[in-house]
């Protein structure tokens, strides 16, 4: 399972939404799915041309969270640009950012913090990562699974759907029993049509879970 990086210059142990105070607080369990850096130096090679490359592989991190006005001793302004266009999966957060859209790849400071054990959660537990929910106030904290359940439905791929981890991972959360799954949940979902099986996995994005 690849790990979350987060960059994050802020040290204060006592500020409630900094990576150091983040993962002071998480569980053991979680903290091994995060590195940490509050600087650059062991992170970036520099040539002589001043040209900065990742000492490390461009796809070794599933999501890298970056401070963005992040200041570094090592690194200029220009040389920090370029250091974020060479994530691919990056999300940026600042305190500044009052308002998130879906495809915005930026996020608040207060938003992520307050999110991101639960989306390692979700992570750890399923194996998908629900990045939405960290740069978006409204979105569904399990969307990534019911889309994925959506697609299996609309693929046709029913048997798959039925025996799905994902699938079982929702019902426990509406408090379902492992016996009420296996017995009474899943044969009830095997007479259904898959349009009626869409419609209803559909409206669980309108659920409290």
């Amino acid at each position: 399972m690849k790990k979350i990086l987060i960059i994050d210059d802020n040290a204060d142990v006592n500020h409630l939404n900094t990576g150091i105070s983040f993962l002071n607080q998480l569980p053991d369990s979680l903290k091994q799915l995060f590195d940490l850096m509050t600087n650059l130096s062991n992170a970036v090679r520099i040539t002589d041309q001043h040209e900065i490359s990742l000492s490390f592989p461009e796809n070794e991190y599933l999501w890298v969270f970056f401070h963005d006005s992040f200041r570094d001793k090592f690194l200029d302004e220009s040389q920090l640009s370029d250091l974020k266009g060479k994530f691919k999966n990056m999300i940026t957060f600042s305190g500044g950012i009052e308002s998130i859209g879906y495809h915005v790849k930026a996020t608040s400071r207060e938003l992520l913090f307050s999110r991101l054990e639960e989306a390692a959660a979700v992570y750890a537990e399923t194996g998908h990562f629900p990045v939405k929910y960290l740069c978006n106030n409204n979105a569904h904290k399990y969307y990534v699974l019911i889309d994925h359940l959506l697609q299996l439905i609309d693929q046709n791929k029913k048997d798959l759907f039925l025996n799905s981890k994902e699938l079982k991972f929702l019902l426990k959360k509406l408090n379902y029993s492992e016996l009420d799954i296996a017995t009474g949940i899943i044969p009830s979902y095997e007479k259904m049509s898959i349009d009626d099986l869409f419609e209803k996995i559909e409206n669980w994005k309108f659920k409290r879970f």
